[in-house]
């Protein structure tokens, strides 16, 4: 009677733990999708601040090369300033329950309006004598 009775105790304590590390498995899943979707984020927002997304057009579901499951939306305002401007990115996976979604939001600069080193002339530095010491300074 008394293995019978240990039996069925290690036996619901396995399925138990089983249980366990099944929604364990399922979390892990969860956060690395999560994670994956904070990444596209920043990706995409990276590629706005390089010029390579257009800032003037907002996007709604455009769908990923790599993967279908994910698509991207941008939301593109005027800040106030002239070429400065409010993009949020969201990523999102439609697939599975419930749907991986993120976030972020970033001012950007229009990097069509930055400077750039083109046409810029460059000048040796000045070298003078010190009246002082007698050593030369400057490059």
């Amino acid at each position: 009677m008394e293995v019978i009775v240990a039996l069925t105790i290690f036996l619901i304590s396995m399925a138990a733990i089983g249980m366990l590390v099944d929604m364990a498995l399922s979390r892990s899943a969860d956060a690395r999708l999560q994670t994956m979707a904070m990444q596209l984020c920043q990706a995409k927002i990276a590629e706005f601040a390089a010029g390579v997304e257009s800032l003037d057009t907002p996007q709604n579901e455009v769908v990923y090369d790599f993967d279908p499951q994910w698509s991207w939306t941008a939301t593109l305002d005027g800040a106030g300033l002239d070429g400065l401007y409010k993009v949020q990115v969201r990523v999102q996976r439609n697939v599975g329950t419930p749907p991986i979604e993120a976030v972020l939001t970033q001012f950007l600069f229009d990097p069509r309006l930055r400077g750039t080193t083109q046409g810029a002339t460059v000048t040796a530095p000045v070298k003078t004598k010190s009246a002082a010491t007698g050593k030369k300074t400057g490059g």
